[in-house]
């Protein structure tokens, strides 16, 4: 940054001993005119006057809160290379990392001990992408999951043998369940039938009974009726004959 000085104005002279003021320029002639200022070299003088002083300058880095900003000065042709640059970057990273996954998920299964190296470099190739610390703290909390999960003790595999026979005493007692309930229900049914059956017959030897009560008791009358009428008949004497 330049500085233009602007040289001071040249002193007066001092009036001679016995002077009222300065000495008048002598009639009839007039002062010279000022000279014409070139319109370039007036913008570039107050150009030069308007940029910082050096005590400005010491003064803004000085300032906390200043210091605290960053300025990205960019032009479009910069800013569209960088947009297609982290295009490309992403494109290549997600497809690095399908790869990685796609060779390193057999490994990691057949031995889980490779997982930490998997995840190291897994978070060293993140790194590389500088794709900022939120990608970076991701990978991390997914790395330290996996590696939280490989630490949990596996559940132990049961004998296939093992298993076929529990599904089989499972079935055979579910089977046994079924027939109790169903050989129940059958039970039930004929109690019930029995029942109604029994009802049904006390109700008709009931029925019988009472009818022929009726009968007894109509052909004890009926006999009653029978004895009166003869005892009757017996007590009127007879008529003498003619």
């Amino acid at each position: 940054m330049s500085v233009v000085q602007i040289p001071p104005a040249a002193p007066s002279l001092p009036a001679a001993p016995g002077a009222a003021g300065p000495v008048p320029a002598p009639s009839g002639i007039a002062p010279p005119a000022p000279q014409p200022v070139d319109p370039g070299t007036l913008q570039k003088a107050q150009a030069v006057l308007a940029q910082p002083t050096w005590d400005d300058i010491i003064d803004r880095l000085r300032d906390d809160r200043m210091r605290t900003f960053t300025i990205d000065i960019e032009t479009h042709s910069t800013i569209a290379t960088d947009e297609v640059a982290d295009k490309q970057a992403v494109t290549e990273y997600l497809q690095s990392i399908s790869q990685f996954i796609t060779a390193w998920m057999p490994i990691i299964q057949a031995e889980p001990a490779l997982l930490n190296l998997a995840c190291a470099l897994l978070k060293a190739a993140t790194k590389r992408f500088k794709f900022g610390r939120e990608v970076e703290s991701e990978v991390d909390e997914a790395c330290d999951a996996l590696e939280a999960a490989a630490k949990q003790p596996k559940p132990q595999q049961q004998d296939p043998k093992a298993v076929a026979a529990q599904a089989q005493a499972a079935a055979t007692v579910q089977k046994a369940e079924v027939e109790a309930e169903i050989a129940q229900q059958e039970s039930q049914t004929k109690m019930q039938i029995a029942a109604e059956e029994m009802a049904a017959k006390q109700q008709r030897q009931a029925q019988e009974l009472q009818g022929h009560m009726a009968i007894t008791a109509v052909k004890a009358q009926a006999e009653m009726e029978r004895a009166a009428a003869t005892a009757t008949a017996k007590a009127i004497p007879a008529s003498p004959i003619a």
